[in-house]
């Protein structure tokens, strides 16, 4: 059985900048963003990624203080490339530092504007092999494959039953769901105002 790290927390002082920094700036997909009266959470996939990162305002954010994230990492197949383009699009980055010839050795870091720290490692095997090959991926926001499958109907029992162990405190509004786009996931209302977006592959 598989345990798959999907989410990561990060705590954050202002949501819609750390939205910009890390969309706009360091390039992460962006996911969803959920909003109502009772909540705002925006989910982030650094591309290739098999993990996210969500930063809103859930109970487990008001727990730890913006900023007070470090050391999370990310691998990159070529670091001088990567960091590059961070100081291009404004980022501030450390120089890169060799540990080891050895592959997997040479790294970079750079903060979001809390303060919240990240390492860059560089493997360069990962141009050749990708950690999730190209053809599997089915994150949210990584457009389809022409040779992929048609995405899967989710239908609103489902999605509601999803929706409840996710978000327990919802009001248990009319789900509907929104015309499929060509991205890589369902999207409901959930009422009004509220979003969701689910992968293509629940069944």
């Amino acid at each position: 059985m598989d345990w798959t790290l999907e989410v990561v927390v990060l705590p954050v002082s202002d949501i819609g900048r750390a939205v910009a920094f890390y969309r706009d700036q360091v390039g992460f997909v962006l996911d969803h963003d959920t909003k109502n009266e009772h909540m705002h959470v925006v989910q982030l996939t650094p591309p290739g990624s098999g993990c996210s990162i969500v930063i809103g305002d859930l109970p487990a954010q008001s727990e730890m203080a913006p900023g007070s994230m470090r050391g999370l990492q990310l691998v990159v197949a070529d670091a001088q490339a990567a960091r590059d383009e961070l100081l291009s699009r404004g980022v501030e980055a450390s120089e890169l530092t060799v540990f080891s010839p050895d592959d997997g050795g040479t790294f970079f870091g750079f903060a979001d504007p809390d303060g919240n720290t990240w390492a860059v490692q560089q493997l360069k095997v990962r141009a050749e092999k990708p950690l999730i090959p190209l053809a599997s991926r089915e994150r949210f926001g990584q457009e389809r494959s022409s040779t992929m499958k048609t995405p899967v109907p989710v239908d609103a029992d489902l999605v509601r039953k999803l929706v409840d162990a996710q978000f327990p405190n919802w009001s248990g509004q009319q789900i509907a769901p929104v015309e499929f786009s060509g991205w890589d996931h369902r999207t409901f209302h959930l009422g009004d105002s509220m979003l969701v977006r689910l992968p293509s592959a629940v069944e």
